[in-house]
């Protein structure tokens, strides 16, 4: 039979994609190599199982010269984009000190050490060559006093995420408003210039509807960014320099002890995947993580919800990618189930808090028992991707949910839920009415949304596990936060303290 063009074309697609995947020097790897499990599958950017990854929200990075990002590829260097960016003088720069080598977007006492200031995108690029990218004349490196990292709106809509009209006017509609940072004329044809209709294309494919933000993250000092999640999708693009991203699926949730519900990083884990610290963090040990080297050129499709934590290798050295969100959060399903999900009788609920006291007294009794539930509990989500879903979403909701009942005291609600979780609500005496009927309430309503009272206990367990809410594992915050998430900066003596004392320039 004559093997036609597109088929020899379509082997050599999935031959390419059997070839190992690009790996990072081992000094240049941050984070112990145990954490790491499997490598996050490659596709050319064109191969049909592409649409399959997609769909089914799983991880994929796209090779081959993405017509997302490809034009940009060569072209943007961090001198073509100081000479060609405008006048634009208020473009976030993170800093931190060189020991600390994460950008954590939230800085105060108890958050991220650093902080966030506005600055042109030449003055950044000045600031990196003088502080790290030129050699001195003894042809050896200067160490920073500070790291840098630019985070730049491109492109944005003004879309309601959660609204059934986001845009205010039809999704196919040429004259939805798009929104665009006041760039020059120049950066504004190159952004013309990548994939949109690609993009287009890919949104419909993976049902995340309609475009959010491009945002560009531009790096020099080999910093990271902490593990977290986002609510929407994301199109991870690299134009310049590498990047490994460690990825955790929503069922792994609960063993990166995410910050609770309220705090101002409850999207981001409490670990350092950096230095994990197992005797405070326990159920770490049972985390593993898929694993992308980003060249350029390559775009990581990073579905919503999945933990990922990125870390820009080979400094010294320049750095540039793009990000495109997109799509909503995905809840609404959730939510209909919440608002609908039949209730248990009370027997159901009372057998229910039986169990959970026996579970929680023989755990205490028996180190092997313990490793057994905890276990048992992580891989009832890593069996059922839709019920990992439901259970982050209703960890959530009733720790929210506890606060209020125990009149927004945070400390008592935390108490309350750590409670429940050990089933002491079994054994409360009949006068307290109150404190058992909130009991009743809340675990009534998990069995009812995750279908079963062996997953309402599993989660309880889970969100009040090793004293995560109660005594609290999360720092005391103490004094202003600089929340960048918000539009917040860091007030100008404090940036002139920063720069002063570390020998550097201010901006």
């Amino acid at each position: 039979m004559q093997t036609t063009r597109s088929s020899v074309s379509r082997q050599s697609w999935r031959a390419r994609s059997k070839r190992p995947p690009p790996s990072a020097p081992k000094a240049d790897r941050r984070c112990p190599s145990w954490l790491i499990g499997k490598s996050v599958q490659r596709r050319r950017w064109d191969d049909p199982e592409v649409e399959a990854f997609l769909q089914r929200r799983e991880p994929v990075v796209l090779t081959g010269g993405c017509p997302l990002v490809q034009p940009l590829v060569g072209k943007w260097t961090f001198d073509y984009l100081a000479n060609t960016f405008g006048e634009c003088s208020s473009l976030n720069v993170h800093f931190a000190p060189i020991e600390t080598t994460s950008f954590a977007r939230m800085y105060g006492k108890g958050l991220g050490k650093g902080g966030c200031t506005p600055m042109s995108f030449a003055k950044f690029v000045e600031l990196c060559k003088s502080d790290y990218l030129e050699p001195t004349a003894s042809s050896e490196k200067v160490s920073p006093p500070l790291r840098y990292y630019l985070q730049a709106p491109m492109i944005w809509t003004d879309a309601d995420r959660d609204g059934a009209n986001p845009h205010g006017l039809a999704e196919d509609s040429a004259a939805r408003p798009l929104r665009k940072a006041p760039y020059s004329s120049t950066i504004d044809e190159d952004m013309r210039r990548l994939g949109w209709d690609w993009l287009a294309y890919a949104r419909s494919v993976a049902a995340c509807d309609p475009f959010d933000t491009c945002q560009m993250w531009v790096g020099h000092g080999g910093g990271s960014t902490p593990l977290h999640f986002d609510s929407i999708s994301n199109f991870l693009a690299q134009v310049s320099g590498r990047k490994q991203v460690l990825l955790f699926s929503p069922a792994q949730t609960w063993r990166v002890y995410p910050y609770p519900v309220g705090h101002p990083m409850d999207n981001f884990a409490m670990v350092n995947v950096e230095m994990p610290d197992l005797s405070r963090f326990p159920a770490l040990r049972r985390a593993r993580a898929l694993e992308a080297i980003l060249e350029p050129g390559d775009v990581l499709w990073l579905p919503r919800y999945w933990w990922h934590y990125v870390h820009q290798l080979d400094a010294p050295s320049e750095n540039i990618s793009l990000n495109f969100w997109c799509g909503r959060k995905g809840t609404d399903r959730f939510m209909q189930n919440l608002r609908t999900a039949p209730a248990p009788s009370a027997e159901e609920v009372a057998v229910a808090s039986a169990e959970a006291a026996a579970t929680a007294e023989a755990m205490g009794r028996h180190e092997s028992e313990r490793e057994r539930v905890e276990a048992a509990d992580d891989a009832l989500l890593e069996a059922d991707a839709d019920l990992a879903f439901s259970c982050l979403h209703a960890g959530r909701i009733i720790e929210s949910a506890a606060v209020r009942l125990l009149g927004d005291d945070k400390s008592k609600g935390y108490l309350f839920l750590s409670a429940i979780a050990a089933g002491a609500d079994a054994r409360w005496p009949p006068n307290a009415t109150a404190a058992i009927s909130n009991a009743r309430r809340i675990r009534s309503e998990l069995i009812g949304l995750l279908g079963s009272s062996v997953a309402a206990n599993a989660l309880l367990r889970m969100i009040a596990r090793d004293g995560r809410l109660s005594p609290g594992l999360a720092p005391p915050i103490e004094g202003d936060v600089v929340n960048t998430e918000k539009g917040v900066m860091t007030p100008d003596e404090e940036v002139t303290r920063w720069f002063a004392r570390r020998g550097a320039r201010v901006p």
